[in-house]
């Protein structure tokens, strides 16, 4: 018995494989990710490792060829490209296109973590993160003063403290990224003299700050659409807590920092500055997930956004410079309105070569059936909505 006498014999058993076909492609089309373009992009790793104070060749010897050496012999690795700079060290490592994208980022961090001993004592604490050529900040704001009174140091610790952190916990968002301003830096000048008479050497202040000032990964919470990331920072944030900090004991008595030198605010050096419409502004991008819906990520970052907005002060303005989603939603749109005129125009020519209401009916049931079946088979093949699966 063929497939089609099967069909006409039994109509009941049809109308539920029919429906049961529909309801699954809806339900696999809601839960398939947004993008434009397919990600054929094999995975890239990039490990970015600061040293403030240090030349590029202290930190090519002491941090990129450790690093190199420890990421070279992991499965999966076709190249190691590196760059060493005055206090920057980064390294891209590539892997090949069948190594599963998560499994790589974990394999470069296990051997990172092999390292970590050989690596001085006063370097931040290595970023890593899953690097893809267009997997660039999906959306730009800025941040801008409406009066003069406002400083971009305060626009920067506007984002730093309050925007950032809540930006992050929305589900689908990778990080945020901020774009000029001034970063608040907290410097300490040590006296030479005062070291020598105590008996303590510099490296020992370095490591005391280091162990003080430590973050610590605690993790993630999933709740609802948010995802909370816990940290457990050092105690050192503010002036006092550094001049008191303890170095070490002598004949019971504590040495402190204060005794030897002081710490003072600052800022970081200025490498780049925004403005919007000539004026002086910082900015910030929002990257996404890989794999997450591009279309429900920035509909949840607006509605955060102005949430947020409505706590800032009255002269401050927050503008948004760039939304990829938008133009995402155009091209999607514009796939789904040629696939209806397609359906329609060959119904329309099915109707008047046949002349058979029957056959027109059957044409136009079994076309979006077989194209919304289509959604389960891309949902568990791992296919996205893009304008090639279309």
């Amino acid at each position: 018995m063929s497939l089609s006498d099967l069909s006409i014999r039994q109509p009941v058993l049809t109308t539920m494989v029919t429906a049961a076909l529909m309801v699954l492609g809806l339900v696999s089309l809601s839960l398939l990710s947004v993008e434009r373009f397919p990600d054929v992009f094999p995975p890239v790793v990039l490990v970015t490792i600061l040293y403030p104070g240090s030349s590029a060749e202290e930190v090519e010897n002491l941090i990129t060829r450790p690093v190199e050496d420890a990421v070279a012999p992991v499965g999966g690795v076709t190249n190691v490209l590196s760059t060493s700079s005055e206090g920057v060290a980064e390294v891209k490592i590539e892997f090949t296109l069948e190594t599963p994208k998560d499994q790589a980022a974990n394999r470069v961090r296990e051997a990172l973590s092999a390292v970590r001993h050989r690596l001085p004592q006063g370097i931040e604490e290595p970023r890593i993160q899953r690097f893809d050529p267009a997997f660039q900040p999906m959306m730009l704001y800025a941040l801008q003063g409406a009066s003069d009174d406002r400083t971009i140091d305060q626009l920067w610790v506007l984002i730093d403290r309050e925007i950032k952190p809540r930006l992050e916990s929305v589900e689908g968002v990778a990080a945020v990224e901020i774009f000029g301003g001034l970063e608040r830096e907290i410097q300490v000048n040590l006296d030479p003299n005062k070291l020598a008479v105590r008996g303590i050497p510099f490296q020992l202040v370095v490591d005391r700050i280091a162990e003080e000032a430590s973050v610590v990964s605690g993790g993630r919470i999933k709740e609802r659409k948010k995802e909370l990331v816990l940290r457990a920072r050092g105690e050192l944030t503010e002036l006092e807590q550094l001049d008191n900090l303890i170095l070490k004991y002598e004949k019971g008595s504590p040495i402190y920092l204060r005794d030897v030198g002081y710490a003072y605010d600052y800022y970081k050096e200025v490498r780049l500055l925004t403005r919007v419409n000539r004026d002086k502004a910082v900015a910030f991008g929002v990257r996404r997930q890989q794999g997450s819906n591009a279309l429900a990520v920035a509909q949840n970052v607006r509605a955060e956004i102005a949430q947020i907005s409505k706590t800032f002060p009255s002269d401050v303005n927050v503008l948004l410079m760039r939304d990829d989603s938008l133009r995402i939603a155009s091209s999607i749109r514009d796939v789904y309105y040629s696939l209806l005129i397609g359906t329609a125009l060959v119904v329309l020519v099915v109707f008047l070569f046949m002349r058979d209401w029957r056959s027109t009916v059957i044409v136009s049931l079994t076309l979006p059936t077989a194209v919304i079946a289509t959604f389960t088979f891309m949902y568990f093949q791992g296919y996205s909505v893009n304008l090639m699966t279309l």
